[in-house]
């Protein structure tokens, strides 16, 4: 599952006006020091791919001039920052933030017009292949193909598990587009990317004990901060917003192909939408005056997935059971026998997928509602994600 993208920065021009090479005391404004060189180092930046990743260079301007970076051509669907290195005079860092396929020509031009362009491009990745990704509450992060094979996301395999996971309390799990994957980490309260080359980068910080993740396909990625009790929106760029209101205890999250976000509002035993004009409205039920939905029968969501006809499943932790709540808003018994469920994902063909935490195994729920175990025990599964196009494992 591992590709890599570049980033190509490369030097492609070098203006120079003809006369006689003057001092740089005795330029004046408008004048060129043909003596004078920006140069970019490295040449060459690889990014680890699309999304919230960064990558950085230094630029040096020889000249010990001030400058900066605008956009001259092309367009990157992202952020491209320079700012001076703390310390360092003329030395620049470019940082490439956010970046989606797609190129683009940064020009840099000192006060004194000494210019250089740099050249940012980035390729599309080839697809991610179909997998499912849970954590296990021994802080780990795997990989289950459709073969049966298990992968260590974070730390290396051991003793039939993996051991050196920098995670210590990884939640829900989600994977976007690119094959990037997003790990809630209630224990450092924060949300961590695992780039498709294992680069693990921190995405938001400064949480409080948060559980659900859910990304869409225009990279925002959604965050539970569970004990404040709010939904809060991570876009491409890095920028953070909550979303939403009226929530206690948020666990489990989903988001539809619309941008709809559904909530396993675990204090207030309800499923809930916010919506893309950012009302909240129950799934199903009736709002109360408590913040909850009345007539629904949940008692402590905590794992929440919808389809492509907008049915949303429901791991209910306390009654041991995944509930299923049709567009109609009618809460159905879809399979039971768990011991206390938590994270839970529906693929393209309606197979629903389960981790029965006490249990210490993945569950798959069929359409026809058979029950069956996927892969080996592991030491209690927390939260599971099909890849962003939920193919069938």
């Amino acid at each position: 599952m591992t590709s890599r993208l570049s980033i190509a920065v490369l030097l492609v021009s070098m203006a120079a006006c003809s006369g006689p090479i003057t001092p740089p005391a005795m330029l004046q404004a408008g004048a060129f020091d043909a003596a004078a060189r920006i140069t970019v180092k490295p040449t060459h930046l690889a990014l680890d791919g699309p999304g919230p990743a960064d990558a950085e260079t230094a630029v040096v301007a020889e000249s010990g001039y001030t400058g900066k970076f605008t956009t001259s051509a092309g367009k990157c669907d992202g952020v491209v920052k320079a700012s001076p290195a703390s310390g360092h005079g003329p030395h620049y860092t470019v940082r490439v933030t956010g970046i989606k396929p797609g190129s683009c020509t940064l020009t840099f031009a000192d006060t004194h017009e000494h210019k250089a362009q740099l050249k940012v491009t980035v390729a599309l990745p080839p697809p991610p292949i179909a997998g499912l990704y849970f954590t296990v509450n021994d802080g780990t992060v795997r990989e289950l193909t459709p073969k049966g094979t298990v992968y260590c996301l974070s730390g290396t395999p051991y003793n039939g598990g993996c051991k050196g996971s920098i995670f210590y309390t990884p939640n829900q799990v989600a994977v976007d587009k690119y094959g990037n994957i997003f790990v809630v980490d209630g224990g450092h309260n924060n949300v961590q990317e695992i780039s498709r080359t294992g680069k693990v980068t921190t995405i938001i910080s400064g949480l409080y004990e948060p559980y659900g993740v859910a990304v869409d396909a225009s990279e925002n990625v959604y965050v539970a901060d569970t004990y404040n009790s709010v939904v809060r929106k991570v876009d491409a760029s890095g920028a953070s917003s909550v979303i939403g209101s009226g929530l206690k205890d948020p666990y489990g999250l989903a988001v539809d192909a619309s941008g709809n976000v559904y909530v396993a509002d675990n204090g207030n035993w309800a499923i809930k939408k916010i919506a893309t004009t950012g009302a909240t409205t129950c799934v199903a039920g009736t709002p109360n005056s408590s913040g909850g939905c009345d007539g629904t029968g949940f008692h402590y969501p905590e794992g929440v997935a919808v389809d492509s006809a907008g049915d949303v499943y429901v791991t209910d932790s306390a009654d041991n059971a995944v509930d299923v709540i049709s567009t109609t808003g009618t809460v159905s018994l879809l399979a039971s026998g768990f011991s206390n469920p938590w994270g839970i994902a529906v693929d393209t063909a309606g197979n629903v997928y389960v981790a029965d935490f006490d249990n210490k195994q993945l569950k798959k729920i069929a359409p026809g509602g058979a029950v069956t175990t996927v892969g080996p025990s592991f030491s209690s599964p927390v939260g599971v994600s099909l890849d962003f196009a939920r193919n069938p494992l």
